[in-house]
């Protein structure tokens, strides 16, 4: 019984050490109470503090057609976007101020609510204030697609390329 028993062991000690032998093998590191403990790390990206999404933004148009320069300015708690329409200086300017209800960064949706719109400095009226704003960022460059309570919000973010200043 006493040789069953050390035979055993000795095959359970075995097979730990076979497992053992494919694992990563850990780090000793001190601690701030140089106490020695083995860790098992790897590398992070750092974290930064404010979301791509913030910031100016401008959209070069093409100026064979006429067209200028749009902006967009996001900020945590509202949104400013500055339009040209029309072609070849024949357009008008408008701006317009949306306050943002809610951002869900998983979809890639920001809920506003447009707060006031003026064309040509002049403050005009506007349906639907309830807007959907579908964002897709990829690395310094912004697309984006508005929809609003009739439309719904957009599949896709279609409205680009917008550079960031």
């Amino acid at each position: 019984m006493y040789v069953r028993k050390i035979g055993l062991m000795s095959l359970s000690v075995t097979l730990f050490m076979i497992t053992m032998s494919g694992c990563i093998q850990a780090r000793t590191i001190n601690t701030a109470a140089n106490t020695p403990q083995a860790v098992a790390s790897c590398s992070v990206d750092p974290v930064t503090n404010e979301p791509t999404l913030y910031g100016l933004w401008v959209k070069e148009e093409d100026s064979n057609k006429g067209t200028q320069r749009e902006m967009l300015t996001v900020t945590e708690t509202s949104v400013y976007l500055v339009e040209f329409t029309g072609a070849n200086g024949n357009g008008a300017l408008r701006e317009t101020f949306y306050v943002v209800d809610s951002v869900d960064w998983v979809n890639s949706v920001v809920t506003m609510k447009m707060s006031w719109v003026r064309l040509n400095g002049k403050y005009g009226g506007f349906d639907y204030p309830l807007k959907f704003m579908k964002v897709y960022i990829d690395g310094e460059t912004l697309y984006f697609s508005f929809g609003d309570e009739g439309q719904g919000i957009p599949a896709e973010a279609a409205n680009g390329p917008w550079m960031k200043q």
